[in-house]
C-alpha cells in the first residue's frame, strides 16, 4: 500500500477563488495529492455568508476503493 499525500490549507475565509487557485499550483509543483484538509476559519470573519458559485473538478473513487476507505 502506497503513502497517501495530504494537503493542508490554513484559514481560507471565505476565499474560495484564492484557495483553489493556490491548491492547484502546489498540486502542479508538489502533487499530486490525494487528500486536501482545511482547517481554521472557512467563511469569513462576522458570520457573512457570500453566496457565490465555484466550479470543482472532484475526484471520486471507485466502487470497490470506496469499500476499502469506509
Amino acid at each position: 500500500m502506497s503513502a497517501v499525500k495530504v494537503l493542508l490549507a490554513g484559514d481560507c475565509l471565505g476565499g474560495f477563488n484564492a484557495l483553489f487557485k493556490k491548491v492547484a499550483a502546489v498540486n502542479s509543483k508538489n502533487g499530486p495529492f490525494d487528500l486536501l484538509l482545511c482547517v481554521g476559519q472557512f467563511f469569513e470573519p462576522g458570520g457573512g455568508f457570500r453566496h457565490s458559485c465555484v466550479a470543482v473538478q472532484l475526484p471520486s473513487l471507485p466502487p470497490a476503493a470506496r469499500q476499502v476507505a469506509m
